[in-house]
């Protein structure tokens, strides 16, 4: 899915994932913009810390068994911004491990891995990920462009359909010159 870049896609998602009541799980650290597009489609943001403790990466096991089982989508942000931590295939399996059995959905803000010193890891390259996932991407970043509003999303066939319904709803259009 490409949209005007990274922001568009998650008010995207938003708009055509989460119902009203719905709650998404949002790092803090992390973008406002998470916060500000789940409230936008009526959802509720409820934030994960990323601390120093737990090596600012997040931990499941620190969240109630019942707000996981609640929990709609749960946004990632890795390589993080601004404190650098990436989820390397270990963190990454037991993501997917556990939003399989919860029925979470989980989307990576992945708009720095191409900045990363360390090699990043995809979350779509871990076993079963296609089923419970969607990673969001930075033309600009990715390909070391001049900045401009572009972006794109991997994930599978029904959440892409679902990001286009909207897009369409809501007039992503992308200018030709970016083309």
């Amino acid at each position: 899915y490409i949209a005007q870049g990274i922001r568009r896609i998650i008010i995207d998602l938003c708009l055509a994932f989460v119902e009203p009541g719905d709650i998404v799980l949002c790092p803090e650290p992390g973008h406002p913009i998470y916060l500000l597009h789940v409230i936008t489609a009526g959802g509720i943001p409820v934030t994960y810390p990323l601390t120093e403790r737990t090596e600012f990466k997040p931990s499941l096991k620190r969240l109630s068994p019942n707000l996981l089982k609640s929990a709609k989508i749960m946004i990632l942000n890795s390589p993080n911004k601004p404190m650098g931590m990436m989820l390397d295939e270990t963190a990454l399996a037991e993501l997917i491990r556990t939003a399989s059995k919860e029925n979470l959905f989980l989307v990576n803000d992945a708009a720095y891995s191409s900045l990363a010193e360390e090699k990043y890891s995809p979350l779509l390259s871990i076993h079963r990920a296609e089923r419970v996932s969607l990673e969001i991407f930075s033309f600009p970043l990715t390909f070391g462009l001049p900045y401009f509003p572009l972006g794109f999303a991997i994930g599978s066939p029904e959440i892409i359909s679902g990001l286009e319904a909207i897009g369409k709803t809501t007039g992503n259009h992308i200018p030709k010159g970016w083309v």
